[in-house]
């Protein structure tokens, strides 16, 4: 049944690794290379910033920073991973840009 809830798992948790800091220079994209581990199901990118994603749903997602994250210098960008029950912890780690 593929409407079936994960169980949480305690020794297999949803993990979330929004990779390593980066720098991108004023008006320019920056491809993600984020990683779902355990149990997780889906994940979402998600921004500080006023900057957009191509698509906030994919692991490899382009983020392109606004005017407003470059002027501020930076932006921190958050993985969320969770399984398919509500009741599961949601996994995040972030990456600053």
């Amino acid at each position: 049944d593929c409407t079936e809830q994960t169980p949480c798992d305690e020794k297999n948790p949803a993990t979330a690794d929004a990779g390593a800091d980066a720098s991108i220079c004023a008006a320019k994209t920056y491809q993600l290379a984020g990683k779902m581990g355990g149990s997780g199901k889906t994940a979402q990118w998600t921004t500080s910033g006023t900057g957009t994603f191509d698509n906030p749903f994919a692991l490899n997602a382009v983020y392109t920073a606004s005017l407003n994250d470059i002027m501020a210098g930076k932006v921190t960008l958050t993985l969320s991973v969770s399984t398919n029950n509500t009741a599961c912890a949601v996994a995040k780690d972030q990456m600053e840009l």
